[in-house]
This record gives structure tokens, sequence and C-alpha cells, in this order.
């Protein structure tokens, strides 16, 4: 593997770009340069949306994480793991994971830059995503926690807006 990537550079250099495409958006944000790790909140539809994007120079990837603010009840993790099934399936980039044993549901996208030459434009697209994802979803997953929607009918409300 190249020098480069061995020592660090190209994630602090990712790390600052993210920062610079928060700063040329004027979006607030909190950072923590020990971890190469960026916070922010963005208003959805509905429900305010927490993102985390860092640069993991470990795995030499670029993830954003969205965590949804409510836990999912142990009676309803599975009607939930159903309906994320079938989200995850029709994604095309990301995914929805829930932790099983805490019912922490979690949208997250992960981009490699090993050998990639990765710019502004990709950070704003990665962020872009996830919100729309995020925002799409958060509510319906909501509403089948609450009891509000069934999978069923959110299956089926999701195929019909599909057809």
């Amino acid at each position: 593997m190249n020098e480069e990537y061995e020592n660090g550079n190209v994630a602090q250099e990712l790390y600052e770009g993210i920062i610079s495409m928060f700063d040329e958006k004027g979006y607030t944000y909190t950072r923590e340069d020990d971890n190469l790790l960026v916070r922010c909140t963005l208003k959805g539809e509905d429900i305010p949306m927490d993102f985390i994007f860092v640069v993991r120079d470990d795995k030499k990837v670029i993830q954003v994480y969205s965590p949804l603010p409510f836990i999912i009840s142990e009676n309803k993790r599975n009607d939930v793991a159903i309906a994320l099934t079938y989200i995850n399936d029709h994604l095309v980039n990301g995914s929805f994971d829930m932790d099983l044993s805490e019912g922490r549901v979690c949208f997250r996208q992960t981009t490699c830059y090993i050998d990639s030459i990765l710019g502004k434009g990709l950070f704003e697209y990665m962020l872009m995503v996830s919100a729309h994802t995020t925002d799409d979803y958060n509510d319906k997953i909501l509403m089948i926690e609450k009891g509000m929607l069934t999978v069923e009918q959110f299956i089926e409300s999701e195929e019909r807006e599909r057809n």
C-alpha cells in the first residue's frame, strides 16, 4: 500500500474537504478533529435528523451515519426488521441497520477511498442521499413502532408508490 495511505495524509485531507463542504454550504456542525468526525443536524419534513460523517483511516472509508432519535420496542423489532429489509432492497446507496439487542436504528452510507480522488461533490452527495433517505423513512419506521402502521400496510403503500 502506498505510503500516503499508511501515514494518514489522505484521511486528514478528506476530513478537511468534508469540513470545507460544510462551511461552503453554511451548515452548522461540530467537529472532533482527533476522531476525524463531523456532526450536524438537518431539519427534515417531520423529524430533525442527526448526521455523523467520519473518516475511518483504519478501514480507508468515509461513513455517514444518521441514527434515528427513537428506540424500537422489543415487541416491534421483528416488524421493523422486515420493513428495513424491504427498504434496503430498494435503496441504491446506503442501508438501514438495526441493533436487535437495543432497538436502535441507523441509516449508514460508506465510500471507500483507496486509490480514489474524492471531493466536495461526493461529500455533498453522501449527505444529501443520507438526508433524503432518512427523511423518507424515519416517520414510517416510527409509525410501525407506535402501532400506527403495520409492516404489511407499509409494504403495500411502498408498492403502490413504486407502480
